[in-house]
This record gives C-alpha cells, sequence and structure tokens, in this order.
C-alpha cells in the first residue's frame, strides 16, 4: 500500500502501509494536530529520531515501526532530545497541561501505537475539551491565560498567588463553579458541550 501524508501526524500503519486510511488513523492525526497545538512539535520526534538523518527510512523506523512518544516515562532513552533542548516542552507537560489531557495523549501515542482502536474519537476530544473549557482562567496580575482546577493559584509567568473569581452555572444533570471575569461571554459549549452560539 503507497500513502502520501505527514509522517508526523500519520499512524503508524499508514507508514508502515498496513493499512488503508480508515476511522482510527484519523482519530491519530486529529490527536496529533492537537499535539502540535500545545507543543509545536510531533509526538513520535524524540532523542533518538533528532540524532539520526531524518530520512524516509528513519521516519518509518520511528514512527512506524517502532515508535516512543515524546513523553513516555518508559524508554527515557527514546523521549525527549538532550537535557534543556525542550526544556519549554517539559515545563508544559509536567506543569500546565490538565491530567486528563495528558491521558488522552498517552492514549492516542502511547496505548494507541499498537492498538489503534483504543484512540480516543473525536466525540471523546470534543466532551474533554468542553470540560477543560471551564477551568481556563487568567491570571489577574498579568493576564496569562492557563488551565487551573482550583481557586487559588501561583501563576508560572509573574509568580503571584492569585484566587480566580468563579461563577456557578446550573444545567439539568449538574451545577459547578467556572471562572468569570467582567463583561465576559458565556458559550453554550462550556456549559454543555455543544452549540456556538453565546450568551451573556
Amino acid at each position: 500500500i503507497a500513502i502520501r501524508g505527514t509522517y508526523g501526524t500519520m499512524a503508524p500503519e499508514l507508514v508502515l502501509g498496513q493499512s488503508y486510511p480508515n476511522v482510527n488513523s484519523d482519530h491519530f492525526a486529529l490527536a496529533g494536530v492537537i499535539f502540535q497545538m500545545f507543543f509545536h512539535h510531533y509526538p513520535y520526534d524524540g532523542k533518538a529520531m533528532m540524532e539520526e538523518i531524518n530520512d524516509a527510512d528513519y521516519y518509518r523506523k520511528f514512527h512506524g515501526v517502532d515508535p516512543v512518544f515524546i513523553f513516555s516515562h518508559s524508554r527515557p532513552g527514546r523521549t525527549l532530545p538532550r537535557e534543556g533542548y525542550y526544556r519549554e516542552m517539559w515545563e508544559t507537560w509536567e506543569h500546565r497541561i490538565p491530567g486528563e489531557l495528558k491521558t488522552m495523549f498517552l492514549r492516542t501515542f502511547e496505548t494507541g501505537a499498537r492498538h489503534p482502536e483504543k484512540r480516543p474519537d473525536a466525540k471523546a476530544w470534543m466532551k474533554l475539551f468542553a470540560k477543560l473549557a471551564r477551568q481556563v482562567a487568567y491570571c489577574p496580575e498579568c493576564r496569562h491565560e492557563m488551565f487551573t482546577e482550583g481557586d487559588l493559584f501561583d501563576c508560572p509567568i509573574c509568580k503571584k498567588k492569585s484566587r480566580i473569581p468563579r461563577i456557578r452555572v446550573h444545567t439539568k444533570e449538574e451545577s459547578y463553579r467556572i471562572p468569570f471575569y467582567k463583561n465576559q461571554e458565556i458559550s453554550p459549549f462550556e456549559v454543555e458541550g455543544e452549540g456556538d452560539s453565546k450568551r451573556n
């Protein structure tokens, strides 16, 4: 099977020519694009590949035959490049990315590397981001945007301790508190995870 595509977001089975594009490979590509949005890097471009010649044979090896997620703890010799090279990436992964988002990436790029059917689908991503939208807040001191899980936090940019203002939202099934600022609009997506119209 000969398939053209971008190795960084192609599922391993496509890189190896073992399958035609399908819903599982689409799930991999979706997660790959989301990963790049947060980290500006491909999920399998770790230390070993960065030290090799980046031609088609090496892409096939590191993205198809033996892919290792760049943030894997199981094979540290194959993950992030030399110490300090991607310090900002590691800081983001360790301290700024919510645990549930990490789990989705791990399900796709570790478990899903060899088990395509276990990759999260688009519906699972939508459900997660509906939840994460309620956790996005701004530091009142420097306006840095971040994910928060509690009311008190230490801003990673200005280092100030702050309390996030929140408002309680009620739906048919539950009630919860979301960050709320003056003149902010709350969308149905934040409340129910669907729709694109806004309301005050």
